[in-house]
Order: C-alpha cells, then sequence, then structure tokens
C-alpha cells in the first residue's frame, strides 16, 4: 500500500535492535505544512542523539520511543540532536529513520570512546565540538 511501515529488524545484540523506521511525508513543495515530527532530541555533538519524549500527534508517535537512539537519516549518519532534528525537518518524500532501540549507549558511540558498534561504519565520525543541549524537531 501507500502508507509507509516498519522495514524489517536486524538484531545487533540480545538486548538492543537496529531498526530501519520509515516515514512518508509530501514531496518537497508541500513538506513545509505538514505536522512536525513531534519529537524531542538529546547529545551531545560527538554522540548520536537519543529520543527524550515523542509527542502526540507528531509523525513519529507510534514509531519513534523515547531511548531510541538516531543513529542516521536516509542513509546519512547524524550526531548531536541540532544536526539530526535539521536533518529530520529537512527530509521530505519517503524518510527512513534508523534507530538503535533497547540499548545503554552511554560512552559508545561517541567520538574516541572506542569499542562500540554502534558508532557506525567506518568514516563516519563527527564533528569534532563538545555541546549538549536538547532540540525539539
Amino acid at each position: 500500500g501507500r502508507q509507509a511501515s516498519d522495514a524489517s529488524c536486524h538484531t545487533s545484540s540480545s538486548s538492543s535492535k537496529k531498526l530501519s523506521i520509515w516515514f512518508q511525508r509530501p514531496a518537497e513543495s508541500e513538506c513545509a505544512r505538514v505536522p512536525r515530527w513531534g519529537v524531542r532530541l538529546t547529545g551531545a555533538v560527538d554522540t548520536h542523539p537519543r529520543v527524550s519524549e515523542v509527542l502526540p500527534g507528531g509523525l513519529a508517535e507510534g514509531r519513534l520511543r523515547a531511548a531510541d537512539t538516531v543513529l542516521a537519516v536516509n542513509g546519512t549518519p547524524v550526531w548531536g540532536h541540532k544536526a539530526a532534528t535539521e536533518a529530520l525537518r529537512d527530509a521530505c518524500g519517503l524518510i527512513e529513520v534508523e534507530v538503535l532501540r533497547g540499548a545503554d549507549l552511554a560512552g559508545r558511540g561517541a567520538r574516541g570512546a572506542g569499542g562500540g558498534g554502534a558508532a557506525g561504519p567506518a568514516g563516519t565520525e563527527p564533528p569534532p565540538r563538545t555541546a549538549s543541549s536538547t532540540a525539539s524537531a
């Protein structure tokens, strides 16, 4: 059908799942008029952002969950809440949001933290700043 649905899950460990969650938004000319994502993200610019809250009525309701870690938007790795918020706001059409669900990533996936498969493929290093705060998409 035309409605986007969750893609298959790939288990990356016994306690977490890497998911591709698909969303459908209008084409670029109408994209700005649709509802907001309705999600609050947190995280320093050198870590993948985490969903801190999913707001009622937004595109993310029922699809993203608090504590999901956003790894990529449309195949592009995102680092920090600001970059992820901008990527989500700018995305139109069929949108893939890659998340890690059910994992405690404290200290993993951050620049220089080492040993985290959650950090993404080689060559996807985040920018070198370390500010941390919250943004809403």
